[in-house]
């Protein structure tokens, strides 16, 4: 590129749903891109052609889309691409840098068990100076082959904007292999052109790929082509601080979405996994998390995913958002949630229930006592707030000046609770929990008042009516 700006990528492979790790990937070069004012591409890298999926390559993008990460340019797949492999294949056979390997699955098997123990096998370069005559005698023998590439003497350094300078000795790199016997190219080769093919500035990805670097940088090298710098992530780790997997029953972006967590908290808590802003800021919009990212801010040590943090900062979110964006949330999870209900009425729903909910689906399941008449009574609740029929009588009390009263406010319906429970001589508290219980089937809710306010004079009448039946 001739722009000077940067221009980084996100390369998943569809070979299943994004996970957080691919999704805090994706996050960092984008913040780096939108922060410089460059550019962010997407590649799908499906040469596995087993293991590839367009139906997963539908859910990446559309969790990339989901998240507000959006991309320039248009897609590029690596399984349209082939010629272009193949003709870097032929002109690193034609300079020397790449050699054919005759060697057998067999041989180096054999090879490989011989290796000294305690030493990782590499190759030791038996076709590595075959003769043009002898490469000649085993083509005409049909005999399949290899690529490989040439590994030179010396050292091979890059400056990792994270983990600082690395520097390995060419020694401890075998003449690897970069094209299989079927003549498909390996994932260091292909990454290398496509990279370069894309005008990849900056290499952004997880620190599992930080021992593919060297190799990627010695195909550089060998091409002519200009390496870009490279920058690995830390990982992210579960709670016993080994790498965050399925094991570890950590959820895919699609999970996250059908929960209903507001995708700006998902993107706000994924950056703050192993990158540490010089503030105490722990809340940011997506426009706040651009204008703050710095790559030197990402630190080495591995990230611990921790849910209750995350629910945290989704509740934060939740609570900013307007009630009309939290409806249009909930809407694109269920099109038919509460749709019997005026909106009005849902939105007054949702102004009580947003404090006290860390995800839209939470909002949905927690908030059924406003649509429904409880069909059961907490137990544990009822035994501590209802427990002889001494409670009947005081909210049989308080249920018959609910009976006629005429304006029904908030105000006024604690005003007749406390008026009640000052006849009765005791704390507001003993008829506060019962009446929350009768009315929700739970100890716990929104403000007690403004919950009988929504729900109105004749379903609470009912409420209170059937639970004086039915307890203690």
């Amino acid at each position: 590129m001739t722009d000077n700006l940067p221009h980084v990528r996100f390369a998943p492979s569809p070979t299943g749903e994004l996970h957080l790790g691919g999704a805090r990937t994706a996050l960092f070069n984008w913040l780096f891109a939108r922060h410089h004012g460059g550019q962010f591409h997407v590649r799908i890298e499906d040469t596995d052609k087993l293991r590839s999926k367009p139906e997963f390559t539908d859910q990446i993008l559309e969790s990339l889309t989901w998240l507000g990460l959006d991309w320039d340019g248009p897609l590029l797949h690596q399984s349209h691409r082939s010629g272009q492999y193949k003709q870097a294949l032929q002109a690193l056979l034609k300079t020397g840098h790449a050699y054919r390997c005759f060697c057998s699955k067999d041989k180096l098997e054999l090879d490989r068990k011989q290796a000294a123990k305690g030493h990782e096998f590499m190759y030791s370069g038996t076709c590595r100076d075959l003769s043009d005559a002898q490469i000649k005698i085993r083509l005409n023998q049909g005999q399949t082959f290899t690529l490989r590439l040439r590994i030179p003497e010396g050292e091979t350094v890059y400056d990792d904007r994270i983990y600082g300078k690395v520097k390995v000795n060419n020694r401890e790199i075998d003449d690897f292999i970069i094209a299989r016997s079927d003549g498909s190219p390996v994932y260091n080769l292909v990454v290398v052109i496509d990279d370069h093919t894309m005008g990849i500035s900056h290499v952004i990805r997880g620190d599992d790929h930080i021992s593919n670097t060297p190799k990627q940088i010695l195909i550089y090298q060998a091409l002519g082509y200009d390496p870009p710098i490279f920058a690995h992530l830390p990982m992210i780790l579960g709670p016993d601080k080994k790498r965050l997997s399925k094991r570890h029953n950590a959820p895919g972006i699609q999970e996250f979405r059908n929960a209903g967590y507001p995708p700006a908290a998902l993107v706000n808590y994924l950056a703050m996994l192993g990158w540490n802003p010089d503030t105490e800021q722990e809340i940011f919009t997506p426009e706040e998390l651009v204008a703050a990212f710095r790559l030197s801010q990402v630190q080495k040590k591995g990230a611990v995913y921790d849910e209750k943090k995350l629910n945290w900062v989704s509740s934060k979110h939740l609570l900013a958002m307007t009630d009309d964006d939290i409806l249009a949330g909930i809407r694109s999870i269920d099109p038919d949630w509460q749709t019997e209900r005026p909106d009005g009425y849902n939105r007054l729903v949702i102004e009580q229930m947003k404090p006290r909910v860390r995800s839209l689906q939470g909002l949905m399941e927690d908030s059924t006592f406003f649509y429904q008449v409880p069909e059961e009574y907490d137990a544990k609740t009822s035994r501590k707030r209802w427990p002889d029929s001494e409670v009947n009588n005081l909210v049989r009390n308080y249920y018959d000046h609910l009976l006629v009263q005429v304006e029904w406010t908030a105000e006024n319906i604690e005003w007749l609770l406390r008026e009640t429970a000052t006849e009765a001589i005791v704390p507001a508290s003993k008829l506060i929990h019962p009446v929350r219980l009768a009315l929700t089937g739970s100890g716990a809710g929104p403000s007690l008042f403004t919950l009988m306010e929504i729900l109105g004079q004749e379903a609470c009448l009912q409420r209170l009516k059937l639970a004086l039946e039915k307890l203690p």
